[in-house]
C-alpha cells in the first residue's frame, strides 16, 4: 500500500506511474495516532492553503485509489480493474474499507474558497476528470461537498469512466455533487456488459440543480 500526504499539494506528473494494491493520496492532515490505529480520519490544516491533487500520469491498482483534497483532477488514467477508485472533495473526510474490500470517503467538511494548483492557478472544479477512469468489474466514486456558488461545476466529467461488468462482477458508478453542487457530464460514462449476454451495471448521478 502506497500512502501519500502533503498539505502543500500533491501532483502525478505526466511521467509518473504507480503500481501497487492500494493506494492513499491526500493533502489533508491525519494525526499520527489516527494512522498508526488504522483510523483514517483527515481534515484540512488551517495553517495551510487549499491545495489540489492533480494526476496526469498512470495509476494502476489491484484494489483501491482514493485521491481526497480541497481539489482533485485527473488528468492522465486510473486502472483499479475488480477493485475501487474515489476521487474525493472535502475539508474533512474518514476514509471507510467496507466489506467487500472497496473503499470509499464519507466527505463531512465542505469547500469554502479558492483552491490553487502548485503554480498558484485556481483550479476551476472541486473534482475533474478529463482523463481515463477504469474500473472493470468494480466501482468509480466522484464526490464533491463545496460551501455554495463558489465555482461552476463541482464535479466536471469530461472524460471516460469505465466500469463494464466482468465474469458476473457488475461495475458501479457513482458521482455526486453534494446537496448544493452541480455535476456536469460530457465525456463517457460506460456501465455495460463486457461480453455479450452480460448484465450491465449501475451509473448514479446526483447534483443539486
Amino acid at each position: 500500500q502506497v500512502f501519500l500526504s502533503n498539505p502543500s499539494g500533491v501532483i502525478f506528473g505526466p511521467g509518473a506511474r504507480v503500481d501497487a494494491h492500494g493506494l492513499i493520496a491526500t493533502t489533508l492532515k491525519i494525526s499520527d495516532a489516527d494512522f498508526l490505529a488504522g483510523q483514517y480520519h483527515f481534515h484540512q490544516d488551517p495553517d495551510q492553503p487549499l491545495a489540489a491533487l492533480i494526476n496526469e500520469g498512470h495509476i494502476q491498482v489491484s484494489g483501491y485509489a482514493g485521491l481526497l483534497a480541497p481539489a482533485v483532477d485527473n488528468r492522465g488514467t486510473i486502472v483499479a480493474d475488480l477493485g475501487s477508485v474515489a476521487m474525493a472533495s472535502g475539508t474533512a473526510a474518514t476514509l471507510d474499507f467496507t466489506g467487500d474490500g472497496l473503499i470509499q470517503f464519507a466527505v463531512t467538511g465542505e469547500v469554502d474558497g479558492t483552491v490553487v494548483d502548485a503554480e498558484g492557478n485556481e483550479v476551476p472544479d472541486r473534482v475533474g476528470n478529463s482523463g481515463l477512469i477504469q474500473a472493470n468489474g468494480g466501482r468509480v466514486i466522484l464526490t464533491a461537498r463545496d460551501a455554495g456558488a463558489v465555482i461552476r461545476n463541482v464535479v466536471n466529467q469530461t472524460g471516460v469512466i469505465e466500469a463494464q461488468t466482468v465474469v458476473d462482477k457488475e461495475g458501479r458508478i457513482f458521482l455526486s455533487g453534494g446537496d448544493r453542487g452541480v455535476v456536469r457530464v460530457s465525456g463517457t460514462l460506460e456501465a455495460s456488459g463486457k461480453e455479450a449476454g452480460e448484465t450491465g451495471g449501475t451509473v448514479r448521478v446526483l447534483g443539486h440543480k
